[in-house]
């Protein structure tokens, strides 16, 4: 999924639908998780030099996932 480049990075979304009304949700780049289940940094995630959002420092260094 990294080798697409883009000016400026577009973190990946993924439309869920919640019985109201579809909503957008981040996802991230390195395992697919959800914005709503990050931990690291109260649940921001990790903002990495490439310039995505992982939800952990772990996806971003590609060491592996490190939310519980």
């Amino acid at each position: 999924m990294r080798d697409a480049v883009l000016d400026p990075p577009v973190d990946p979304t993924v439309e869920v639908d919640n019985g109201f009304s579809p909503v957008e949700v981040r996802i991230c780049p390195g395992c697919g998780k959800p914005e709503p289940l990050w931990r690291e940094n109260l649940g921001k995630g990790y903002l990495a030099d490439d310039g995505h959002t992982y939800c952990c420092t772990g996806c971003a260094q590609e060491t592996g996932c490190t939310c519980v």
